[in-house]
């Protein structure tokens, strides 16, 4: 769940700043899929979600999350994303 989750927002993520395109579109997505996979696992601990389950609206949110926040912090530590 959590790296369809990742690759969705990393190709919308690369897709919304191809004009100040710093990093690869490529890096945009693995970014997201590390994020999603974190968030997935941050998630599944603290209860909201379940890393390896089927479909359920909090694993998505819990991937989403951390795909964003992994994105937003590689872009505030230097990178532009």
């Amino acid at each position: 769940m959590g790296i369809i989750v990742g690759l969705l927002v990393g190709a919308i993520a690369a897709a919304r700043r191809r004009r100040h395109r710093a990093t690869s579109p490529a890096a945009s997505v693995v970014i997201a899929v590390v994020g999603a996979v974190v968030g997935g696992f941050v998630g599944d601990s603290v209860e909201v979600g379940h890393v390896g389950s089927s479909f359920d609206v909090e694993s998505f949110a819990a991937a989403a999350a951390g795909s964003l926040v992994m994105l937003a912090a590689y872009r505030l530590g230097g990178g532009r994303v």
